[in-house]
């Protein structure tokens, strides 16, 4: 069964995950919020890099955090922080 989202936990996300243009790298704390929201499976075990490829699965998408040098996917949620960690 999937976890019913709190206000708490929608406010949290809203205010830090949702927001790419915060200028900061996000926290696991946050991302983990948002990784319950979708049912990931044992989240609170994975590294922060292994949990946001989790969350581009289960939404559908390329689980390519910190893999893509140069990435020219410019509105992804996670670009800020993922080209920062990506060596080339």
């Amino acid at each position: 069964m999937l976890h019913q989202s709190s206000e708490t936990d929608n406010a949290l996300y809203s205010a830090r995950v949702a927001n790419p243009k915060r200028g900061k790298e996000m926290k696991v704390t946050d991302i983990r919020i948002k990784a319950r929201q979708l049912g990931v499976k044992n989240y609170s075990r994975l590294n922060k890099a292994d949990l946001i490829r989790a969350i581009q699965t289960t939404e559908g998408n390329s689980p390519c955090y910190e893999q893509i040098y140069d990435c020219r996917v410019y509105d992804c949620l996670w670009r800020e922080d993922c080209q920062t960690g990506v060596s080339s």
